[in-house]
């Protein structure tokens, strides 16, 4: 599945966001990786939150370089 992060910063969400449907979590809960947890989620926003964490050069706190 390829999600679409066109337009998306650490301060912004992707272009392709509305408020009934968010790119990461694909349902109208934000789950951009720095603005909200990853609590309650799926393997599916799990899967897109460490490909928005890729896209925006995230990397978690403890992770090897």
């Amino acid at each position: 599945m390829k999600t679409d992060f066109t337009g998306m910063t650490i301060d912004k969400c992707p272009a392709a966001c509305t408020a009934e449907r968010c790119v990461i979590s694909t349902v109208g809960i934000c789950k951009h990786p720095a603005k909200s947890g990853d609590e309650g989620c799926g393997p599916v926003t799990m899967a897109n939150r460490r490909a928005a964490c890729n896209f925006l050069g995230i990397k978690k706190q403890g992770a090897a370089a």
